[in-house]
């Protein structure tokens, strides 16, 4: 069974980590980023899923401190809305992997599954115009051109 650290303050991703359950995976849900470093040497996870309404300050400290204990072993993804503000960049260089809002239930469950290496398949990321239209319904026509080079940054993360 796979262990699986949420750290969310709203239940979203839970609801979605719960279909989950019936697929070897193992849910502790923390909503508060002490208590969930502490639980980390007494129960092992295998991934750590952060929730888009961590605060972001609480959410470098957090990956800072799991960085130094952990290097890169433990594996992390930060499930991001479309619109945040925080700096990927900075969550690249902490050696986290992200999501980005909106996405199916399909997709967060291979990207769970990539990083806990499950399924040996190569991802292929969506290109940029698949990924805007795919978004079209939330990007006004002012900012396309700002969030194709968000994109681009993005994929070439991913």
């Amino acid at each position: 069974m796979y262990k699986i650290f949420l750290l969310e303050k709203l239940p979203f991703l839970s609801d979605y980590l719960g279909s989950l359950k019936e697929d070897n995976f193992s849910i502790i849900t923390f909503s508060e980023t002490d208590k969930a470093l502490q639980s980390i040497e007494e129960l092992s996870p295998q991934l750590i899923v952060l929730g888009v309404d961590v605060k972001e300050s609480d959410l470098i400290n957090f990956l800072q401190k799991i960085r130094e204990k952990y290097s890169l072993l433990l594996p992390v993804l930060a499930v991001l809305n479309f619109y945040s503000s925080i700096n990927f960049e900075q969550l690249r260089n902490l050696g986290v992997d992200f999501i980005v809002k909106p996405f199916t239930l399909e997709e967060f469950k291979q990207k769970i599954q990539s990083l806990l290496g499950i399924k040996q398949q190569c991802f292929v990321g969506e290109k940029e115009d698949e990924l805007i239209n795919k978004l079209r319904p939330y990007i006004s026509r002012e900012v396309k051109r700002e969030m194709q080079n968000i994109f681009k940054k993005i994929l070439e993360v991913l």
